[in-house]
């Protein structure tokens, strides 16, 4: 699935049901480095699990990125 706002496109993986998880991977990997874990986290939660911008199939917007912007994605509704 993919999260629209202007500019932005975050593809994500939304799956289980409980108490949230975020799974946030590293600078340079994708969605799929979650692959073994999510769906043991599944299990028990609803685990969202998203492609940051500039990495995997999300939006490869013009940089430098930092952390709080990234972070900002999440906090303002990114995937």
């Amino acid at each position: 699935k993919t999260f629209e706002r202007p500019g932005l496109a975050t593809r994500y993986v939304l799956e289980g049901s409980g108490e949230p998880v975020v799974c946030i991977h590293g600078v340079g990997a994708r969605i799929e480095n979650w692959d073994d874990v999510a769906p043991h986290l599944s299990r028990r939660f609803l685990t969202l699990r998203y492609d940051l911008r500039g990495h995997g199939l999300s939006t490869k917007v013009a940089g430098p990125y930092s952390l709080p912007m990234l972070a900002d994605d999440l906090d303002r509704g990114g995937p």
